[in-house]
């Protein structure tokens, strides 16, 4: 029996269109956060300062934002005044990378209370994370405070500060380490000046076959000694950790090592067994340079930046990430 008369549908039944597309939108998301997460839990590359204390378990130095190639143009642009380019603490001195810096040399100076950090060698977990840039900005900024400072080259393999400080290579280190002259006459000759008052530098000389010997000998702990005895500062850049040996042996005669990282690049576990490495021989590590990290609008990321008031106090300040700033 038909009670009714049958009426057409005014609209389809299937398929709910808008419930698909608000579907489709929450399972995207929810597969995309997934994602992220997943990417974020297997990434165990450097990137934020609180990784430093947390994972590495070492004091944080200094973070260092990434200074741009511009060939003999500064950071801010203008024309620098003699050096390479990456002399940012010599060019451009009021910069904020210039004041990071500095406060690398006060977080070498409060490791040294009680009792004064007078060589310190700069090294990294493996090539190309700014070590002989971190070492040579470091050298500028102790020179600075009018204290005899000297910048040695123990990369005998590639060696760097010399073209750094528009020098020649040689003489240097291996001319001291070969010739049999007496060492205080060898030292004066390798000991050169450069055009920063207080700042002298050490270049490798010529490339030896057999670096690690060579630093390992007496005749270097001699003239590590000679330039103690005479109160030099002496800031030693040196190969990677992980690459070869010469740094740990260099680190075994120092009095404080600072471990240099790349933001975003160096992986935890190769700076952990840098760490461990430099543990090993007895090194005293001062602490982790944070270095290369993104800078955008005068803001550095991973949350620590100087701002233009910050300068003057020279104090870290620690602010949430800005709108225009790096997340």
């Amino acid at each position: 029996v038909i009670t009714e008369p049958a009426i057409a549908p005014t609209s389809p039944v299937r398929p709910r269109t808008l419930q698909n597309v608000v579907l489709g939108a929450v399972v995207g998301l929810m597969l995309a956060l997934g994602v992220i997460f997943l990417w974020e839990y297997l990434d165990d590359r450097v990137r934020w300062p609180e990784q430093i204390n947390t994972v590495l378990h070492l004091p944080l130095a200094a973070v260092i934002a990434h200074i741009p190639q511009k060939g003999k143009r500064t950071f801010n642009g203008g024309q620098r005044t003699w050096g390479s380019a990456t002399l940012i603490a010599l060019n451009e001195p009021r910069s904020p990378i210039a004041e990071a810096f500095r406060s690398l040399r006060t977080s070498i100076q409060f490791a040294g209370v009680d009792q004064p950090l007078q060589i310190v060698v700069v090294t990294s977990s493996g090539p190309g994370e700014g070590k002989s840039t971190v070492a040579a900005n470091l050298a500028v900024v102790l020179a600075q405070t009018g204290r005899q400072t000297v910048l040695l080259d123990g990369d005998l393999r590639q060696p760097t500060a010399h073209t750094l400080l528009d020098v020649g290579q040689e003489p240097g280190l291996t001319n001291f380490m070969l010739q049999k002259k007496k060492e205080e006459d060898l030292g004066y000759e390798c000991l050169r000046p450069t055009k920063i008052p207080s700042l002298w530098i050490v270049g490798s000389g010529p490339l030896p076959p057999n670096p690690s010997e060579l630093l390992g000998s007496q005749r270097m702990k001699h003239f590590l000694q000679w330039l103690r005895e005479r109160d030099y500062m002496v800031v030693i850049d040196t190969p990677p950790v992980l690459a070869v040996t010469d740094a740990l042996i260099l680190a075994a005669e120092a009095d404080g090592v600072v471990l240099v990282t790349e933001a975003g690049s160096t992986r935890l576990e190769s700076a952990n067994a840098a760490r461990h490495e430099l543990e090993k021989v007895g090194a005293h590590l001062v602490g982790v340079v944070l270095n290369k990290a993104t800078v955008k609008n005068g803001h550095y990321s991973y949350q620590y930046y100087y701002s233009k008031s910050d300068t003057a106090d020279g104090v870290w300040r620690k602010t949430a990430p800005s709108e225009t700033g790096t997340k």
